[in-house]
């Protein structure tokens, strides 16, 4: 397993980037999942490697970038913007690239049509990240977001490797919050645990029926923040897995007019959540 932090973090509430990977290292993290666009350059990469950090993936683009979208402008856009990534991705010598399946859809006769248009999208990238040696690991979304049910990813999965004849360089980012969101985090472990790749790990309380298409109740807490019961997930997850373990929190407040750096705050909770001695322990001397 390749404990991680995504990136995410260093993206303040007014959008603003921070390139102190320090800190992450001293917090005990040893892969780095790059996620914001700017990130992804030399400057960065050479900081990361710098303080000792492996980069295990990258998040491709996610705003206003929809690969399911009835736009053929929009996707003829968001596909070449997650092409260009996965290029930068095999330059530097990450292989994990990890896409949204689509965006939000409006009703039911949507949801198909964006079905349709992902597939087609996933086959033009992931055939492309198959030739620069990249795999592809399409992530499960939150309520009402294209892929937010097992049966929708699953087929968007199984129809992209039959079109692109993949075998194994195309799977699944479970990310657990989402997955809280939709109820469904558990029968993802059962139903399609061979198939993830790697793994966004935060927290939430649920779905409390917040505005749904910006996905406010989508917190990105710390584990045991929210009500993710971590004891029977762990229990579910075993030893054997052997895929990415990416933090995903957001210091949605960082910076903010308190004057508390709320990053450095959420590394030093992450730092005691990694060397306590409950169930997170156990996995990590797993490794």
């Amino acid at each position: 397993m390749y404990i991680g932090l995504s990136t995410v973090l260093l993206v303040s509430h007014n959008g603003e980037t921070r390139a102190d990977f320090s800190k992450i290292k001293k917090a005990g993290i040893d892969n780095i999942e790059l996620s914001s666009p700017s990130h992804s350059n030399l400057e960065s990469i050479n900081e990361i490697r710098k303080n000792n950090l492996n980069i295990f993936s990258a998040h491709s683009d996610f705003i206003n970038i929809d690969i399911s979208s009835p736009d053929k402008k929009i996707r003829f856009d968001s596909i070449r913007t997650i092409m260009t990534r996965i290029k930068f991705l095999n330059e530097i010598g990450a292989n994990i690239i990890i896409v949204h399946p689509g965006g939000w859809y409006s009703n039911q006769n949507d949801k198909e049509i964006r079905i349709k248009y992902s597939i087609e999208s996933l086959s033009q990238i992931a055939s492309y990240a198959k030739e620069q040696s990249v795999k592809v690991a399409v992530e499960n979304l939150p309520k009402e977001f294209l892929a937010d049910d097992i049966e929708t990813i699953r087929m968007i999965l199984n129809e992209t490797r039959k079109l692109c004849n993949l075998n194994g360089t195309l799977g699944l980012c479970l990310d657990t919050g989402h997955a809280n969101l939709t109820g469904n985090l558990i029968d993802y472990l059962d139903i399609m645990g061979d198939e993830i790749l790697t793994m966004h790990i935060h927290d939430n309380f649920g779905d409390r029926g917040n505005d749904r298409k910006t996905a406010l109740d989508d917190l990105h807490l710390l584990p045991g923040e929210g009500n993710i019961k971590w004891d029977i997930f762990f229990k579910k997850i075993g030893s054997n897995y052997k895929g990415g373990f990416i933090f995903e929190p957001i210091a949605k407040n960082s910076n903010g007019d308190d004057g508390i750096d709320y990053c450095s705050l959420i590394l030093e909770n992450l730092k005691k959540l990694l060397y306590s001695d409950n169930f997170l322990k156990k996995i990590i001397n797993s490794r």
